[in-house]
Parts: C-alpha cells; structure tokens; sequence
C-alpha cells in the first residue's frame, strides 16, 4: 500500500496526515482538519494541492489577509479545482468573474497572455486575494447589521460590493448566509 505523507506546517498545522493513494482513505484522523480533509485533497494531484496552498499562502501574506481565511473562500468557492467553471461563468480557483478578472489582471499588470496553466492559476490567487483585500476601501470599515466586519467581506466577496452597500444603505437586517457560513465553517476546520 503505498502511503504519503501529507505535513500541513504551510498553514501552520504541524499536524502528519497518512494518506493511501489506492484506496483514497484517510489513514491517521489527527490532523485539526478532521476527516472532511479527503474530500478536499485526496481526490486531487496532491503536489498541485499542496503547490496551490503555498500560492494561496504567498499572495495572502503579500496583502496582509489571512491565509486560512484565503484558503476557506478557496474551498468554498471551488474546492481547490482550479478548472472549475460556475454557470455565471466565474472560473479558477477563487472564482473570478470574466469582467472582475479582466480588470484585477489589468491592475496587477498581468497582461501577457499566461504561457502555462500554472502561471494562470497563480494569476487567479493572487487576483483573488487582491479583490478580497481591495473590499476594504470599497466597503469602507462598516459591517452589514448583525455581521462581523471579516463576514461583510466575505460576503461582498461573494455577492460584490455594490450589494452589500445597498444592503447596508437600505439598513436591512440579512438573517442568514450560506456562502459565508461555509467559508466559516471551513475556516473553524482549518484553525
């Protein structure tokens, strides 16, 4: 049975994860992921995975986000399948719509067309992680009634900002969000 080992030190989980390649079970269950972590890597190309985590982790530090947090919009969004397509059209890792894309690759200078798909993957997290940092000065510092301000962001992440400021301006009280309940609950897996 061949095994790999799986350290998870890139987020600061110093926990060891055994994973069978054949059978795609989870050997050992310590790690703080709990079981659900087969459902998000095992069933991939575990160096791409790994590789995706430290772009994640790379762009996060370089805006000042918090790489867990990152890593959780990530999972949500598309469970790390960077050839994800939604039936808006949003694609790549961190779902990026094509306009919000087009401008993000334009602000962050990427305008040679990508020579490989991993330089396009990369280009998705880093655009990613930018907009998310950019909702701050888009939003300003005000939280919607009855959410934190890091779950306002989240959800002007998934729903765009022009929402969430006629929201806020129209003082409505938003009772539930799944999208921001599943990066919370993601979130709370990976800390």
């Amino acid at each position: 049975m061949k095994l790999l080992v799986l350290i998870f030190s890139i987020l600061g989980l110093n926990e060891t994860r055994y994973v069978s390649i054949e059978n795609k079970k989870v050997i050992n269950e310590k790690c703080s992921l709990e079981s659900n972590l087969n459902n998000y890597l095992v069933n991939k190309d575990l160096y791409k995975t790994y590789q995706y985590i430290n772009w994640i982790k790379i762009a996060s530090l370089l805006h000042e986000e918090d790489p867990k947090l990152m890593l959780s919009i990530a999972l949500t969004e598309s469970s790390l399948n960077p050839k994800a397509i939604s039936y808006l059209g949003a694609s790549g890792l961190f779902q990026l719509m094509p306009r919000t894309k087009e401008y993000l690759y334009k602000k962050n200078l990427f305008l040679s067309p990508s020579k490989s798909s991993d330089e396009e993957i990369f280009k998705n997290i880093y655009s990613g992680i930018n907009y998310f940092n950019e909702l701050h000065s888009l939003l300003g510092n005000k939280s919607l009634k009855g959410w934190s301000y890091q779950e306002t962001k989240i959800m002007a992440y998934n729903m765009g900002p022009t929402w969430v400021r006629k929201i806020r301006r129209n003082n409505r009280y938003i009772k539930n969000h799944n999208y921001v309940s599943k990066v919370n609950s993601h979130f709370k897996k990976l800390r």
